[in-house]
C-alpha cells in the first residue's frame, strides 16, 4: 500500500529563556562585522510528586552566536547570571 506523501512547512524558530553562564564575548570578523558569543542555562521547574516541592531539573547549556548590531548590545547590557529571552533559530 502506498502512503501518502504529505508536505510539512520547514520551520526553525526557538524562544529560549535561561540565564548567561559566563560574560558575552565580543569579537569583530575581517569585515568588521560584531559577533557576540555566550551561553545560557536552562532548567525546567517541577513539583516533586513525593515531597511536594519545587525543584529544577538538571540544566541544559545552549551556546547563543548572535551578529551585527544587536551582538554589539548584548556585549555591552549582558553579564553573566542575568535572565535572558532569545528568540532564533537553530544551526
Amino acid at each position: 500500500m502506498n502512503q501518502p506523501n504529505y508536505q510539512l512547512p520547514q520551520q526553525n524558530n526557538v524562544i529560549l529563556v535561561g540565564r548567561l553562564t559566563r560574560d558575552p564575548e565580543l569579537k569583530k570578523t575581517s569585515s568588521s562585522k560584531s559577533v557576540c558569543r555566550f551561553d545560557i542555562a536552562i532548567s525546567r521547574r517541577f513539583k516533586d510528586a513525593v515531597t511536594g516541592e519545587w525543584k529544577d531539573s538538571d540544566p541544559t547549556y545552549v551556546p547563543i552566536i548572535v551578529w551585527g548590531d544587536q551582538a554589539d548590545r548584548c556585549a555591552d547590557k549582558l553579564k553573566k547570571g542575568m535572565p535572558v529571552h532569545v528568540e532564533g533559530r537553530l544551526q
